[in-house]
């Protein structure tokens, strides 16, 4: 593999560039079988690398807005009709669970590195995609969560979460590696910080209860508290592609791709370099950085 740096080039034409060729890939790597019934190839971690390799890795100057409000997750499938802003404030003001809260599951999807990261990228954004719900690709930055990618898909009761898990972990292991943990998951992480036993989710019997009298804390909230969210806030995750199109980078997608880059090279996953061909800055955060050492355990993989 050419191991030279990229060259730098037109942050717009770059994203053109990009665009176009993430879009072949996520064509070329649909998780359904081809007309002819032939199973499609895996991912490779040289597709993710051909795919970036006229990206731009130079930081786009950012508007104030952006520099507020940049994201660093992904958002994609169904519009969010979740109040996740309004549900985790409760929670902070209150140390209650909203009622709302305890009927969310979620399949939790853990790449291994940053490549792995950007193939469930690719898998949550092909029009194919067979589960329309919410969902999400993220870096880890909390504190008091393990890990250091994650993807997300959301769902309504633990039933509907079953059934999406299955699917879907059969998809993550034809496409990216059945070593990639696809896991149901409780609400939020936060939550079961506070409450151990939110977490658990069978038996079904032994699972945590919405107390009756956290209704009064909501209602005091609701008539005393206002929450207004920027539209370009990460948190808020209502602008979507309804799984209509391919994969199209706005300004906002570019800086996220980028600051995951830098994650990466933050936490000490040398697997970006794959893919940037020389080092990039790491990030100032402090929370990042102190984060536990990363493991760089899995071989690249070529076609």
């Amino acid at each position: 593999m050419d191991k030279e740096p990229r060259g730098e080039i037109a942050p717009f034409m770059a994203q053109a560039l990009c665009q176009e060729q993430l879009r072949v890939i996520v064509q070329s790597s649909s998780p359904n079988l081809d007309a002819s019934g032939v199973k499609p190839h895996m991912i490779t971690d040289q597709d993710i690398v051909n795919a970036f390799r006229d990206f731009t890795f130079t930081d786009l100057d950012m508007t104030e807005e952006e520099k507020i409000y940049k994201n660093k997750q992904l958002p994609s499938g169904a519009p969010n009709e979740m109040d996740c802003p309004r549900y985790l404030t409760v929670f902070e003001k209150y140390k209650v669970i909203p009622e709302f809260c305890f009927a969310c599951y979620k399949i939790q999807i853990i790449p291994r590195n940053v490549i792995e990261l950007l193939k469930l990228m690719m898998v949550f954004e092909d029009p194919s995609f067979p589960v329309t719900n919410t969902r999400k690709c993220m870096v880890e930055e909390r504190p008091f969560a393990s890990g250091y990618y994650k993807g997300y898909i959301y769902c309504r009761g633990l039933e509907e979460a079953e059934q999406v898990q299955k699917v879907v972990k059969k998809i993550i292991s034809d496409k990216i590696s059945p070593r990639v943990a696809v896991n149901i998951t409780h609400g939020c992480t936060e939550y079961a910080q506070a409450y151990p036993q939110y977490a658990k989710i069978k038996p079904a019997s032994s699972a945590m209860k919405y107390r009756p009298e956290w209704k009064a804390a909501e209602e005091e909230f609701d008539k005393r508290f206002t929450i207004t969210i920027h539209p370009d806030d990460p948190k808020d995750q209502t602008r979507f592609n309804n799984n209509t199109e391919s994969l199209s980078l706005s300004r906002i997608q570019i800086h996220c791709l980028q600051y995951w880059l830098k994650y990466a090279a933050t936490v000490g996953d040398k697997s970006y370099l794959e893919i940037t061909g020389r080092p990039l800055l790491p990030l100032r955060s402090e929370r990042i950085r102190n984060r536990p050492p990363f493991k760089n355990i899995i071989p690249v993989t070529k076609k």
